[in-house]
Parts: C-alpha cells; structure tokens; sequence
C-alpha cells in the first residue's frame, strides 16, 4: 500500500478543522472576542470623524487612468473647462445702480483664490460695423452717468453677437455671468466651498435682480450631497425594518433577527472607520453603504432549543453541502 495514498484527505481534513477553529473562536473564547471587537470599533469610531464626502464625477476616476495626463495638458493649451453660470433678471437691467452693483460683484468673484476669471456685461467687449470698418470697445468703458450712457449701453449690447445670446437674452431681461475656475481634481471639499463662496458674492445681486442662481459643478456636486443624506435618513431605516421582517418571518423569532443587524452595523462602521483612517472620501457609490444593511448573509445555522436548552449555534454553510437553516418548536 502507497503511504502516501491518504495524504489529500488528511490535508483536507486539517484545513477544514482550522477553518472551524477559527469561525468558532468567538463562541470558544467570547471574552477575548468582545474586546477585540469593541477595540476595532473604537478605532473606526475615530476614523469615522474624519469620513469625507466627495459627489464629483473626477472622485470616480483612478489616478492612473491614462487619460489624466491627457486631460491635464488639455486644460494647460485651452484653459479649465471647469465653468459656473450665473443666472440674473430684471425689466431693465440696464440702470446706473444695477450696473455698478454688478461692477462690484464683478470685482468681488475674481479676488476670490478659486476663480481664474469673470466675464460678464461689465467686462465683455462690443463690436460694431462701421462706415469705417468694425469697431471693438468694452461695453462699459467708463461708468454711466446719464439716461443716454445707458441707452448706448443698451443698444450695443443688444446689437453685439458676441453678448446676445451669451451674456444677454434676446430680450435684454436676463443675463448671465461666466465665472471660470480653476482646475481641480480629487478635492472633495472643493465644490462646496466654491459653491459657498460664489453664494456669499453674488448676495448683492439678490437684493436688485429676480432670479439670481449659480449653475455648474459646485451646486450640482452640493445638492447631490444633500440629495445623498436626504435619501439615506430615509433609505437606511426601511432597508432595516425590511431586513428584520423578512428574517423573524423567516425564522418566528425576533430575536434571530439580531445577528445580522450587529454584523451589518459593526461591518459598515468598520468600513466607513477604514475610509476615514485613510482619507478615502465617501463618493457616488459607496455612498450606498449604509443602505446594504438590508443585504446581510447569515453564517450561522441556527437551531432554536427545546424547552430548557441552550441555544446551538454552528458553522454549518461552511461544513455542509447545502444551505438550509432549522427550525426546531
């Protein structure tokens, strides 16, 4: 006979008792387990403090992605594509203090660090044919003092295709501003603050023109966010209040349905500990996390006892060939 010959079984054998020594630690030595379990949260607790959120589209990109650099280059030739339109309106746009309040708010957005430039009816040009060829001005050289500085204003504005349809409407009520940022990539905290701050200065546009709203990455990333955490208050307790339906109606037992919601609820804060640690902000997918509660697999084959014995836990879907749960009355 080989001597050999069982060494397969046997090695198959070990690695099966090891496995089962270790998913039966916890029941083996449950102190142990419950302070390794209280320290690893503790230290996720922390780690969770420092959990960012990040709903721009570059938080979805690897820093490896090929087309990076590309990009980069890009932006360097041509400028930042990164763009926010800001939207006013009022029946006469064209008065001496609606446009000095828009100097002001003109001056206030490009002293702003995030800001690469502002083009609005204050500082786009005009141009106009002439009997002595085409003629290009700004629109606003100097301050208007009179009814017929602005009636010019007005009108050149209004004949310009470089500002109708830009900077002005057709029908000279509204009008927008073109504010440029600069570049960013994987800055989570970017958008909101860019959205803030251009939010603080355009509050003296708010007070003289109807309408006045930012448009762009800042405020889609802000109110995806909002979107987010709105969503999860409502999302999160139904996936629970699923989960544990489905488990006592399952297993008739309320308390069956603890088990999964402690792993589900240790897993997600470990998670969320763990991108914490790290800097690893939350984005449009595992923003999600929270609401996978619902998803729990349970390992434990549960036997509920008879009259006067201990509840019986096993390890039985990793020892068994099929997955089935008992129930015992």
């Amino acid at each position: 006979m080989n001597p050999h010959k069982h060494e397969p079984e046997k090695t198959g054998e070990h690695s099966l008792v090891f496995i089962e020594q270790i998913m039966t630690f916890g029941a083996r030595k449950p102190l142990i387990s419950f302070l390794f379990i209280l320290f690893i949260s503790l230290i996720s607790g922390v780690g969770l403090l420092n959990l960012t959120l990040d709903t721009s589209y570059d938080s979805m990109l690897s820093n490896n992605d090929p087309m990076i650099p590309v990009y980069n280059q890009v932006i360097k030739d041509f400028g930042s594509d990164n763009l926010v339109l800001i939207h006013y309106q009022a029946d006469n746009l064209f008065t001496i203090e609606k446009l000095k309040i828009l100097n002001e708010v003109t001056n206030t957005l490009q002293n702003l660090e995030i800001v690469e430039n502002v083009e609005t009816l204050a500082t786009t040009l005009t141009i106009r044919n002439t009997h002595k060829g085409l003629k290009i001005d700004p629109l606003v050289s100097t301050p208007p003092q009179t009814q017929e500085d602005l009636a010019i204003i007005k009108d050149n504005a209004l004949y310009s295709p470089l500002i109708r349809g830009t900077y002005l409407s057709d029908d000279g009520k509204k009008a927008a501003l073109i504010v440029t940022l600069r570049p960013t990539f994987n800055e989570p905290e970017f958008n909101r603050n860019a959205y803030e701050s251009i939010q603080q200065a355009i509050k003296p546009l708010e007070k003289t023109f109807d309408n006045v709203f930012q448009m762009g990455n800042p405020r889609i990333n802000v109110e995806f966010e909002r979107g987010i955490f709105s969503d999860l208050t409502t999302i999160t307790p139904l996936a629970i209040l699923v989960l544990i339906i489905s488990i006592v109606c399952m297993l008739r037992t309320p308390m069956a349905a603890i088990l999964p919601l402690v792993t589900s609820a240790l897993s997600i804060l470990w998670a969320l500990g763990f991108l914490g640690f790290y800097g690893i902000p939350l984005n449009l997918l595992t923003a999600i996390l929270p609401a996978l509660v619902g998803e729990s697999v349970v390992l434990m084959e549960i036997k509920l006892p008879q009259q006067g014995e201990p509840l019986e836990l096993k390890p039985s879907l990793l020892f068994q060939p099929h997955w089935h749960l008992h129930q015992v009355f």
